[in-house]
């Protein structure tokens, strides 16, 4: 599952994952279900995306590799927005593994801009360092106390960071 902020850049991620160039996005309402493969190579420890066909309707890939090696990915891509929190609980599992995407331009003590637009909820004044407590005790929580959970950091173009020492 891929979480965090609106505006966060987690489409953006998934579609980089899936070997996409040239990517645009807009503004994901409610949840996008992406299913891929990939080939697991053991012997050289990597994972690569395989050749595909998209399937529009389902938004799935199909391949061509070793089908010993091919694993079925389904990545879930939850919109940031607060109107869609509740439903984000629903789809939380002890089986899966969770990518919190968080924006490193922003500072992490400055309320989060674009996560609540609305005066009066609990989310309201929060800041971006709230909600990643908040992400993290949601898996916790309605997951597991022993989910994996990957934090990626997007937005290093804006913070000046030298592209040769970001990790990819």
């Amino acid at each position: 599952m891929v979480i965090g902020c609106a505006e966060a850049g987690k489409t953006t991620l998934i579609r980089k994952l899936k070997g996409e160039k040239n990517i645009t996005t807009t503004t994901t309402k409610g949840i996008e279900i992406n299913v891929h493969e990939f080939e697991l190579d053991d012997k050289e420890c990597t994972i690569k995306t395989c050749e595909k066909t998209m399937d529009i309707e389902e938004n799935t890939s199909n391949a061509s590799a070793n089908e010993d090696n091919l694993k079925m990915l389904s990545l879930l891509d939850f919109a940031g927005q607060s109107a869609y929190y509740a439903c984000h609980h629903i789809f939380f599992s002890p089986r899966a593994f969770y990518i919190l995407v968080v924006d490193i331009s922003k500072d992490l003590n400055s309320q989060a801009d674009k996560a609540c637009d609305q005066e009066g909820l609990i989310y309201s004044n929060w800041t971006y360092a709230d909600y990643i407590k908040y992400w993290l005790g949601s898996i916790h929580t309605y997951g597991s106390m022993s989910a994996p959970v990957i934090l990626v950091f997007s937005h290093s173009e804006d913070i000046g960071a030298d592209p040769d020492k970001v990790v990819r």
